[in-house]
């Protein structure tokens, strides 16, 4: 046969010239498409995708004889090492990831016909967080911060040192750090900066950067939503911090707001998680290299419009205002990747970039009354693509070891965080336990990654 075709993205041939099959002929080619234009696999499994044929004059498309393979039909995939393919069409999910398998004929003077299947590749092995608790897993436990609130976020560092972030009087985060097991007593306060449901530390020698959204509005509650930028604030326990305070500020797009980052230090990464007005039902990610956001010059951009104060002595009354920042714009750079998927059907409790993947934390708190939250992990590529589908962790579902671990006996166990260091990853969960008062308490737990 020889031919000459128009490849379409939604996996579809159109040919312009002459063909022959073998059996038909016509001076129309004869359209091949596959089945479907996409599949998902597990690692390991096997998938023959139904190729199909449509000559000229026909109504319908007919299924193509893979096994006679009368027009000398080959196959290719774009990334061998995730998705294999012989020469039968039998494609093989071989690691976590995504690639294109081709289908065209043999190339002849007048060109070659081929339609493409893409393949997603997840793993079916969720050892590392459906091992039941133990003390390998538990990093730290049942650490006091300096307010009796819950923990929001976490990171640990190259130090071993865990940096917290929890919410009080709604309007300050305290920032604390402690070694593993031990009372967080050291703080720095940032005020009106937001909710802190995402943060990071980024290491430069012996300092500690926290990043964090910042230019929050104070909702009708009084607590603060709604964040305009991100801010990259030197770590300085003892100290009060304001959103005008703030050296670095990183901002998207005027309407980005609930502004939340991530930082793969080790990939170059910056991702911020974000939502919308004018895209609801979805969260959004933009991920970026760091060190070119890092490296933009400041400009002056003016925010929207925003509330803040009426809590303090030195910010008696409440202030409406329209805050010019200098900002790093990231607008001006070219993203590395934008992704959106549907809002969480769990309250979402932390995300986490790492090696092109997100991993998203998911999860429900218990209510003290013997029946434990529960956590849910799942992991897409950065095209917002399911890689890991929802897994369970299986830790904090088993009240009798959570008791015995001196984490909580009475079911209240709430997901906080999720970071991945040095080949771990690590989970944080905020507890109580009524032998202690129900004093709010830090845990965090740890997997070795596959």
């Amino acid at each position: 046969m020889t031919c000459s075709l128009i490849f379409a993205a939604a996996g579809f041939c159109l040919a312009a010239t002459n063909c022959s099959n073998g059996n038909k002929t016509s001076d129309t080619p004869p359209a091949l498409s596959f089945e479907t234009t996409s599949k998902t696999l597990e690692v390991g499994e096997t998938y023959r995708p139904t190729l199909r044929i449509r000559h000229d004059g026909d109504a319908n498309d007919t299924a193509y004889d893979m096994d006679g393979n009368p027009l000398g039909v080959t196959f290719r995939s774009s990334s061998p090492q995730t998705v294999s393919v012989n020469a039968r069409g039998i494609v093989t999910g071989r690691n976590v990831g995504t690639a294109t398998v081709t289908a065209e004929t043999a190339e002849t003077a007048s060109g070659d016909a081929r339609c493409a299947i893409g393949i997603t590749v997840r793993s079916s092995n969720t050892t590392w967080i459906d091992a039941p608790l133990s003390d390998g897993i538990i990093f730290s436990r049942f650490v006091q911060l300096p307010a009796n609130t819950v923990m929001q976020g976490f990171d640990v560092d190259s130090r071993g040192e865990i940096f917290y972030t929890q919410v009080t009087d709604r309007y300050k985060i305290l920032v604390s750090r402690s070694m593993p097991d031990r009372q967080a007593t050291e703080y720095m306060t940032l005020c009106f900066h937001g909710h802190s449901s995402n943060m990071a530390v980024e290491e430069a020698g012996d300092e500690r950067f926290v990043w964090v959204g910042n230019y929050a509005n104070r909702v009708d509650d009084g607590n603060y939503w709604h964040e305009q930028v991100v801010s990259r604030i030197r770590y300085n326990p003892g100290s009060t911090h304001y959103p005008w305070n703030s050296d670095e500020n990183y901002f998207i797009e005027a309407g980005c707001l609930n502004m939340n980052p991530a930082v793969d230090a080790a990939n170059d990464q910056l991702a911020i998680l974000y939502t919308r007005v004018d895209t609801p039902g979805r969260y959004c990610w933009v991920v970026y290299s760091l060190s070119e956001a890092k490296a933009l010059p400041e400009e002056t951009v003016t925010l929207q419009p925003l509330s803040y104060g009426g809590e303090t002595e030195s910010y008696p009354l409440r202030k409406d205002v329209t805050p010019e920042v200098r900002v790093r714009n990231l607008s001006r750079l070219q993203p590395l990747a934008r992704f959106s998927i549907p809002t969480p059907a769990i309250a979402w409790q932390g995300y986490e970039i790492h090696d092109g993947r997100m991993y998203l934390m998911e999860g429900t708190s218990g209510n003290n009354d013997g029946t434990t939250g529960e956590a849910y992990m799942t992991v897409y590529d950065f095209e917002g693509r399911i890689v890991q589908s929802r897994t369970k962790v299986r830790a904090v579902s088993d009240l009798k070891a959570l008791t015995e671990a001196g984490i909580t006996e009475s079911g209240y166990i709430e997901s906080e965080g999720v970071k991945i260091r040095r080949g771990k990853l690590f989970l944080g969960f905020a507890s109580q336990s009524k032998k202690d008062g129900n004093r709010r308490r830090a845990n965090i737990f740890q997997y070795e990654l596959p």
